[in-house]
C-alpha cells in the first residue's frame, strides 16, 4: 500500500508539459500542485491519523484512506480548472495520511524489539521504491496510453487524464486485497525507561531533543521533493533525455539509493555498540548530511546527465538515509502509545512542508534566480543542507541532557 500511495502521489512530474498545455500554469504554479496543496494537509492530518493509528484498528483506517486517494486520483483526470486539480490534490493527500503511521504502528506490535529495527526500515524504505517503480513504469505507461489515444481511443480523453485513471486502479485493488487478508494484531505493552522514570511520565522533556531532530531529518527532504517534482524535466530539457530514459533512469537510481539508505544509515547507527544510541544516531545523521549535500551541489553543476544522475544515487542513499534513521529511531526513542505520532512529527517535516517548500522553491529559483533548474537543484541544495546541520546541531546540544531509552 505505501508502494501504490508514492505511484499516485509522483506520477504528475512526469506530465509536467501536458498540464501545462491544458492549464496554462507557470513552473511555480505547477510546483504548487505537485507539492504544497498536497504537503500541507498531508503533514497536518498525519496527527490526527497517528493518534488514530496507535489507538484504534489500523487496517480499517488503511483501508478508508486508500479508497479516498484513489477516488481522488482518478477524479483528477476529470478535472476541468487547475484549481479543481488543487482541490483533488488535497483529497488525495488527506487518504495518505493514514498509512504511514498505521504503517509503522502495525511494525511495533508485530516485530519484538530486537528485530523491530530491520522490519522498520523496509517499512521507511517503501515509499522510495514506490516513487522508482513510477519514474521507471510510469514513462513507459504514458506512452502507451499516448500511442492508445493517437490511435482514436481513449473516448476523447487526453493522454494524462486517462494515466490519472489507470493509475488509481491498483490502489483499489490492493486496498481490497489489505482489508480482506490482513488481520489487526494485538498491541504490545512495553514501558521504555528514561532517566529510571517511565517514557510516558517523561515525555514533555524530550521535545527539547526531537523537534531539531526531525528538522534536521527532514530538511534534506527539501532538496528531494524538488528532485522529484523537477528532475524528469531537467533530464528531458536540459539533457535531452527522451520521456521514457528520463523515467527509466531516474526511476533506477530513486529505487537504489533511497532503498539502500534507508536500510544502511540505520543499521550503521546499531552498530555503535560503543556509543550511546543518541550519540550514535546524531554522528551517523551530522556525516550523512555534510557528505550528501556536497554530492548534490557539485553534481549538477557537471554537463552530464549521467553525472547527475551518479550524484543522485549517492547522495540520496545519505540524505535519504538520515530521514528513514530518524524514523526508525522512533521505534527504541518513542514510548509506547505515541510512536506513531512521533513518526507523524517527523513526516510532517520531512514530507508535509519539505514537499510544500521544495518544488515550488526550484521552480521559483529557476524562473527568477538561477535560468535553469539544475543550478535551482544547487540552491535548493545548499539552502536544505545548510537549515539540516544547524538543526543537528541544536539537538547534540539539547541531547546531552536528555538519556534514551534502556539507559542508550
Amino acid at each position: 500500500m505505501l508502494i501504490m500511495s508514492l505511484m499516485d502521489r509522483i506520477i504528475l512530474s512526469l506530465l509536467v508539459q501536458p498540464l501545462r498545455d491544458t492549464f496554462q500554469i507557470s513552473d511555480v504554479q505547477f510546483g504548487l500542485l505537485f507539492g504544497t496543496s498536497f504537503a500541507i494537509l498531508y503533514g497536518l492530518l498525519g496527527f490526527p491519523a497517528a493518534r488514530l493509528a496507535d489507538t484504534k484498528n489500523r487496517k480499517r483506517l488503511v483501508f478508508c484512506g486508500a479508497i479516498l486517494w484513489a477516488g481522488c486520483t482518478a477524479a483528477s483526470g476529470f478535472a476541468q480548472s487547475y484549481e479543481q486539480l488543487l482541490l483533488l490534490r488535497a483529497g488525495l493527500a488527506i487518504g495518505e495520511a493514514t498509512i504511514f503511521p498505521a504503517a509503522h504502528s502495525l511494525v511495533s506490535d508485530l516485530f519484538p524489539r530486537e528485530r523491530r529495527s530491520l522490519a522498520a526500515s523496509v517499512v521507511a524504505a517503501a515509499p522510495f521504491l514506490g516513487t522508482a517503480v513510477t519514474y521507471m513504469g510510469g514513462g513507459v505507461l504514458i506512452q502507451a496510453i499516448d500511442s492508445f489515444v493517437a490511435g482514436g481511443g481513449g473516448h476523447g480523453l487526453e493522454t494524462w487524464r486517462i494515466t490519472l485513471i489507470v493509475v488509481s486502479l491498483p490502489t483499489i485493488v490492493f486496498g481490497i486485497l489489505f482489508a480482506t487478508t490482513v488481520v489487526e494484531p494485538l498491541r504490545r505493552r512495553e514501558v521504555a525507561i528514561i532517566g529510571g522514570k517511565p517514557a510516558t511520565a517523561d515525555l514533555k522533556s524530550m521535545v527539547p531533543f526531537i523537534l531539531p531532530l526531525v528538522i534536521g531529518a527532514g530538511a534534506p527532504m527539501i532538496l528531494a521533493a524538488g528532485y522529484a517534482a523537477w528532475a524528469p524535466e531537467t533530464l528531458m530539457t536540459e539533457y535531452g533525455l527522451s520521456l521514457s530514459s528520463a523515467g527509466a533512469w531516474f526511476g533506477v537510481v530513486a529505487a537504489v539509493g533511497p532503498v539502500v539508505g534507508s536500510i544502511l544509515l540505520p543499521a550503521l547507527v546499531n552498530r555503535q555498540r560503543g556509543r550511546p544510541f543518541v550519540e550514535a544516531l546524531l554522528l551517523v545523521c551530522t556525516a550523512a548530511v555534510v557528505i550528501g549535500t556536497a554530492i548534490f551541489i557539485a553534481s549538477p553543476l557537471q554537463s552530464s546527465a549521467w553525472i547527475l544522475l551518479s550524484g543522485y544515487l549517492v547522495g540520496s542513499i545519505l540524505l535519504f538515509g538520515v530521514y528513514s534513521t530518524v524514523i526508525v529511531s522512533m521505534q527504541f526513542i518513542a514510548p509506547e502509545g505515541v510512536r506513531a505520532t512521533l513518526v507523524a512529527c517527523t513526516t510532517f517535516i520531512g514530507s508535509g512542508l519539505a514537499l510544500s517548500i521544495g518544488p515550488p522553491l526550484v521552480g521559483f529559483l529557476k524562473e527568477n534566480v538561477s535560468g535553469g533548474y539544475t543550478n535551482a537543484l544547487v540552491w535548493t541544495a545548499i539552502l536544505s543542507g545548510l537549515i539540516s546541520l544547524a538543526a543537528l546541531a541544536v539537538a547534540r546540544k539539547t541531547a546531552r541532557s536528555w538519556q534514551g531509552p534502556d539507559g542508550r
